[in-house]
């Protein structure tokens, strides 16, 4: 299979990635948002927490598997656009496990609370 990943810089709303997969049809533009200032904010409510845990998890996957489909094409040719996704991919999977874990002992603070209450 052949794609390619372009990278066109900064856009006025931040960095842009652009794919293309001719084989499969598949052309699409990836708009990386900005960090909000409260984004490690994490929710009070078990279940938002709970699903903001499964969300990131999911991500952390496809982000890993990523990671070994372009490990696997750079084997057969050399990219410099596909070394930079992929030390961009391992820097946003060290701030996602970092924000599960904060997201995990959120969670079992909050459970340990209720169990206090209850007891």
């Amino acid at each position: 299979m052949c794609f390619s990943i372009r990278r066109s810089g900064e856009s006025r709303c931040g960095p842009m990635v652009e794919v293309y997969i001719p084989e499969k049809g598949i052309a699409g533009r990836l708009d990386l948002a900005r960090r909000q200032a409260d984004e490690d904010d994490l929710p009070d409510d078990l279940l938002l927490l709970r699903e903001l845990e499964d969300h990131e998890s999911r991500a952390i996957s496809h982000l890993e598997r990523s990671n070994r489909e372009l490990a696997e094409a750079l084997e057969a040719d050399d990219d410099p656009d596909f070394r930079e996704a992929i030390a961009e991919n391992v820097q946003v999977l060290r701030q996602k496990r970092e924000r599960v874990a904060k997201a995990l002992v959120d969670f079992r603070g909050q459970l340990s609370s209720l169990g206090a209450m209850g007891a």
